[in-house]
């Protein structure tokens, strides 16, 4: 599926990342405070201020009533007579979700210019524990997961990485590589907020934290926002660097496999790729990047298998013999991914979004991947109890918008 080519991304933002410690001079910012500060910089260095903004996207934070929040946080940063308002509560997947949303919104002219705006707080203020993403009294967690024991991500992740190991096996060192890549391209990104670099070592020896899930293959939660500008081409002029485009892509809303005995090693990043490149002359293989969601190591090796670039049971041995480096045969997650630079919520996602929109502008800093004009891009979100992710999402973006 493609996007008329006059839509484009003009801008991205970021705040520095935090877990509110305030012992060592990290922001304790609400939660609020960090969409106002991700709104200030996606528009910062653009010719756009918020009047000229007319549709306006929210990924829902876990942390907050989904109730009106849109509605109200629209209005107290500002954006009061705007033409759209959207959200998204897709998991991990809102921010493509969301992405993909605002271009259609722009494709259809149901917004000049849409500004679309993450941010969570797991980490609050004054306390030493991540707080839970909260379960309603009566809700589908509480009633058929809570019940068997499921204790959050960790616990469902692991199940599917015990199955995966049993029907195609995979080294823990494979997987480690994975964590390590992470970090080094981590060390090189300023918004990151893991930049001390980990060895092997490191990975093998770090506990256990629901078999076979360990301490160094989960993400670490951290408080911070996101933003990204979509806007039409004829408005080049009015932000830096050249415009990227989402050039094509594919999704899949709740689980693909419906069978009673789905198999829980393939995603519906298999199919949702196959979506994205039907009818296109380009390929997976051509990619000059690759933004993988990356909650876990072993969702890494999922979607290199259900992208296509090596055939499923293969995942470790790839990862093994290929240089997942910026300047490697396959960058991989070039900004170090949430696995390093943290996971905010549901909007952890625009870690992807921005780091891919930075490669193809060529603002990668020293983790730059040389000449980059197209990369892959995904979303997952929504793990359930008896398959993987609900949502799975594949974009290609490219510079430019000629051709």
């Amino acid at each position: 599926m493609t996007f008329a080519p006059d839509v484009v991304v003009g801008a991205v933002g970021e705040t520095a990342k935090s877990r509110a410690r305030a012992d060592r001079g990290e922001s304790t910012s609400s939660v609020e405070e960090y969409f106002r500060e991700a709104a200030s910089l996606t528009l910062e260095g653009t010719d756009f201020a918020k009047n000229d903004v007319d549709g306006l996207g929210i990924v829902i934070p876990n942390q907050r009533e989904t109730a009106r929040y849109a509605d109200n946080l629209a209005e107290l940063l500002g954006f009061e007579d705007i033409d759209w308002l959207t959200v998204a509560e897709h998991g991990g997947a809102s921010p493509t979700e969301l992405l993909l949303q605002g271009a259609l919104a722009v494709q259809q002219g149901v917004t000049e210019t849409m500004l679309c705006l993450g941010a969570d707080t797991p980490r609050p203020p004054g306390s030493a524990e991540t707080l839970p993403i909260p379960a309603p009294e009566h809700g589908f967690e509480t009633n058929y997961m809570a019940p068997f024991g499921y204790q959050g991500p960790n616990s469902r992740v692991a199940l599917v990485q015990n199955r995966y190991e049993h029907e195609h096996g995979i080294e823990p060192e494979q997987l480690g590589k994975i964590a390590i890549t992470s970090r080094e391209h981590a060390t090189r990104n300023p918004l990151a907020y893991q930049d001390e670099p980990i060895t092997m070592d490191d990975y093998l020896d770090s506990p256990v934290l629901s078999d076979p899930i360990r301490l160094l293959d989960a993400v670490i939660p951290v408080n911070a926002g996101y933003g990204v500008l979509l806007t039409r081409a004829g408005n080049a002029d009015r932000f830096e660097g050249p415009p990227v485009r989402i050039e094509t892509y594919g999704k899949r809303m709740v689980n693909a496999d419906t069978s009673q005995r789905p198999d829980v090693t393939t995603t519906g990043i298999a199919r949702a790729t196959e979506e994205a490149f039907a009818g296109s002359e380009r390929t997976v293989e051509g990619m000059d990047f690759y933004q993988l969601y990356d909650n876990y190591p072993i969702s890494v090796v999922l979607q290199l298998e259900d992208i296509g670039l090596c055939a499923k049971g293969e995942g470790g041995a790839f990862v093994e013999r290929t240089d997942l480096s910026f300047d490697g045969d396959v960058p991989l997650n070039t900004g170090g991914g949430q696995h390093s630079s943290g996971q905010t919520g549901r909007a952890g996602g625009f870690t992807g979004v921005n780091e891919a929109v930075r490669q193809l502008t060529g603002r990668g800093g020293d983790r730059q991947v040389p000449g980059a004009s197209v990369g892959l891009l995904t979303g997952l979100g929504g793990l359930s109890y008896d398959r993987n992710y609900q949502h799975t999402t594949t974009i290609v973006l490219r510079r430019g918008v000629d051709g």
